[in-house]
């Protein structure tokens, strides 16, 4: 799986190092779900940048799922995401 950062979008200083799986991407808009690296427990809603391990940026809000340890998944917090990338000049602000 593909490994990235997320922050809150007001942050320099990384929450946690996630693994992600993209679903649906387009220039402007992609989903999908991750899992911290390191248990972490966050709220839902907005307010984080997802760093994606290409480099690209995107802001996005934050949905937990079911617990999945049910399935046989580790006891952690599985989130689905929904963002749009973050043009290079509101990075650079």
């Amino acid at each position: 799986m593909p490994r990235g950062n997320l922050y809150r979008w007001d942050s320099d200083q990384p929450i946690g190092e996630v693994e992600y799986s993209l679903y649906n991407e387009s220039s402007s808009a992609w989903h999908g779900e991750l899992i911290f690296v390191e248990y972490r427990k966050i709220a839902n809603g907005d307010g984080y940048v997802l760093k994606l391990e290409d480099g690209r940026h995107g802001r996005c809000s934050l949905n937990k799922m079911i617990n999945k340890a049910v399935s046989g998944f580790p006891t952690m917090f599985y989130y689905m995401f929904r963002g749009n990338e973050v043009s290079k000049e509101e990075r650079e602000r």
